[in-house]
């Protein structure tokens, strides 16, 4: 689909077979003509009918996600929003810095997005997103098993759509499961949060614990013996925890005792550690 922009025909979209029907929808766009490119056909091509419809905006609340090398990215599935966020705690107005692409935020905080259609008249919910010690420098050093399909590089990559799995049939290894990581510098570690793996399917869910620290990658210090994330079978989100005291580490290691539901595998969507700063 080409609209006429006043000097030349601009792509607005652009699809594949159209079979009985197809409905394309782009962003609201005012021009004075439109047309319809056919660029390959199996036979001969036959329209039956051709229209444009005013649909009214659908608006989403914004998704906020940072890559493992620090790029924060906020989407919504609204077509064509403004949407605005924040860094310092503050709530996002239309006034608020505007977001056009992906922006390096390498430290700690809460990124704050709202999304507004109509000239503004509308608007999201507000979204707070935490976010927690970049792990760009971070490597997995060793491991007590993996998956293929589910490396343990996953658990560190900040993509909570991916997952760390060990094996789950075959040759199955049982508890105590490992992840060793190397934070490539010596930080002040305040505590470690665990994400259990997203999309609806609980199994490999941790439970039972162990967390150890260590400066040089040898001498280790069991920061947490045995802890437990308290009612996890039921409610799958993520796990905090804060320790007594901070520590300065470059190494940690996550140690599991049992599984929510007693399987012999484990699943991690994502680990990292909290800085004190």
């Amino acid at each position: 689909m080409e609209v006429w922009d006043g000097d030349r025909w601009k792509s607005i979209a652009s699809s594949t077979t159209i079979g009985y029907k197809k409905l394309l929808r782009v962003p609201k766009i005012t021009t004075s003509k439109i047309r319809l490119v056919i660029e390959e056909a199996r036979g001969n091509t036959i329209i039956s009918n051709f229209g444009l419809f005013l649909a009214p905006e659908i608006l989403s609340d914004p998704v906020i996600t940072r890559d493992k090398e620090g790029f924060v990215s906020i989407t919504t599935e609204t077509l064509d929003p403004v949407i605005t966020y924040t860094l310092d705690g503050s709530d996002p107005l239309p006034s608020s810095p505007k977001y056009t692409e992906p922006f390096l935020f390498p430290g700690e905080g809460v990124v704050k997005a709202c999304a507004f259609i109509n000239n503004f008249s509308k608007k999201s919910n507000i979204i707070a997103k935490k976010i927690y010690t970049n792990k760009s420098k971070w490597k997995v050093i060793s491991k007590s098993d993996e998956s293929i399909n589910f490396p343990a590089s996953n658990a560190i990559d900040d993509d909570e759509a991916t997952m760390w799995h060990t094996q789950w049939k075959g040759n199955i290894l049982s508890h105590p499961h490992h992840i060793t990581v190397d934070l490539g510098e010596k930080l002040k570690v305040k505590g470690f949060y665990y994400l259990p793996r997203r999309g609806g399917n609980k199994s490999g869910t941790v439970f039972k614990y162990s967390f150890y620290l260590s400066s040089d990658g040898e001498n280790w210090k069991q920061v947490v013996d045995h802890g437990e994330f308290s009612n996890i079978a039921h409610n799958p989100v993520l796990q905090i925890v804060e320790f007594d005291d901070s520590y300065y580490a470059r190494y940690f290691r996550f140690v599991t005792h049992q599984g929510a539901y007693n399987e012999e595998w484990i699943s991690v969507g994502e680990i990292g550690i909290i800085n004190d700063k």
